[in-house]
């Protein structure tokens, strides 16, 4: 019985372990369809808050699941001299959050 219990377990970590690895590959994936927007708001010094701040969102959610947070820091490093108040709250956010 108690093979057969250690079998399940090791089978559903398993399974946990797959779906852990899928995820990080969509997030992955989600994230480099990000990186085109976060270029264009840089190489365009654009300063709509609402654009960058639902990017951070979006990019914040995609590292937190295991994504390159790299371009996320570029635009919160960006973010800084435009609104600092608002990327001090997304950097102790992400912080908060690790």
């Amino acid at each position: 019985m108690a093979k057969k219990k250690n079998k399940a377990t090791e089978n559903l970590v398993s399974e946990i372990g797959a779906i852990i690895g899928s995820l990080k590959t969509m997030a992955d994936t989600a994230m480099n369809g990000s990186i085109p927007e976060v270029k264009h708001i840089l190489k365009n010094k654009i300063r709509n808050d609402d654009l960058i701040e639902r990017q951070l969102d979006n990019m914040m959610n995609l590292s937190l699941a295991g994504a390159d947070d790299t371009y996320f820091f570029k635009l919160l490093d960006y973010y800084q001299t435009i609104n600092k108040k608002g990327a001090d709250f997304y950097r102790k956010f992400y912080k908060d959050l690790i």
